[in-house]
């Protein structure tokens, strides 16, 4: 099984504003989700009593929040992992925009 930095992404230089759109798009939805589970990590129970109700919120609220092993923290590892695919590629499209004007400025 190869590691993250084996994993290699090929896209072709007229696709990557697009990917990259479509990245940012995906980042601003999985910060919605984030905020919509901060929310849910705050939850309280209706006031009845009920046990069982009382331990399933506070489970929900637990599975919410930033907890190791919970939403929050894979979530925000997600959004970092995406921003990082991001600037990666806009870096490499930078790249290529110069080696492309400097080989167009020698011939």
């Amino acid at each position: 099984m190869p590691n993250d930095s084996d994993v290699k992404l090929v896209v072709a230089p007229e696709n990557v504003e697009g990917l990259i759109r479509g990245l940012q798009a995906v980042l601003k939805e999985l910060q919605a989700i984030e905020r919509d589970a901060q929310e849910l990590a705050h939850l309280e129970a209706p006031g009845s009593g009920d046990p069982h109700t009382q331990r399933a919120i506070k489970e929900i609220s637990r599975l919410a929040s930033s907890e190791d092993g919970c939403h929050g923290q894979a979530n925000r590892q997600y959004q970092q992992a995406i921003q990082d695919v991001i600037d990666n590629l806009r870096a490499s499209l930078e790249t290529y925009r110069q080696v492309e004007q400097q080989n167009t400025m020698r011939a």
